[in-house]
C-alpha cells in the first residue's frame, strides 16, 4: 500500500530587518514562495538545497505586514505559514549622476530621512509611495 503524505509547513527562522532575509527549512529540492494576504505570489521563488535549507528575501514593500510562506513540490503545496514582517531597512538604489536622486524602496507611507556620517539630517524627509 502506497501512502502519500502532504507537504509539511515550512519552518521559518527570524527575519533580518537590515537585509529582509528569512531563513526557511523544508523538503529538500522543493520551492519556497512568499504570498500576500490574498495568496498571490510575492517576489521570486527560492529552491531549497539538499539539506532542505534556503533563504528568501522579503521585498521592502512588505515591511510591517503579514506575509504567507508556502513550499511547492510539483503540483503539491504545503499549508501556509504566516510571518509578521518587521519594519525593514529601506533599500537604496544607485545615485543618478545627472540629478543626484536615489531610488528608495520600502514600506509605503514610511518616512525616509538622509543623514550625514554623524547622524545629522540632510535635506528634507520623503514619504514613500
Amino acid at each position: 500500500v502506497a501512502l502519500t503524505l502532504p507537504l509539511m509547513k515550512p519552518t521559518l527562522g527570524v527575519v533580518n530587518p537590515d537585509t529582509g532575509e528569512l531563513p526557511v527549512t523544508g523538503k529538500p529540492g522543493s520551492t519556497v514562495q512568499l504570498q500576500d494576504q490574498n495568496g498571490n505570489p510575492i517576489g521570486n521563488p527560492v529552491t531549497l538545497d539538499d539539506k532542505g535549507q534556503g533563504t528568501v528575501t522579503l521585498p521592502g514593500n512588505t515591511s510591517g505586514q503579514q506575509v504567507g510562506v508556502v513550499i511547492k513540490d510539483g503540483d503539491k503545496q504545503s499549508p501556509t505559514t504566516n510571518v509578521e514582517v518587521p519594519l525593514l531597512a529601506p533599500q537604496l538604489g544607485t545615485v543618478d549622476p545627472a540629478t543626484g536622486n536615489v531610488l528608495v524602496t520600502g514600506k509605503p507611507g514610511a518616512t525616509v530621512q538622509a543623514q550625514d556620517p554623524s547622524g545629522k539630517p540632510v535635506g528634507n524627509p520623503v514619504t514613500l509611495d
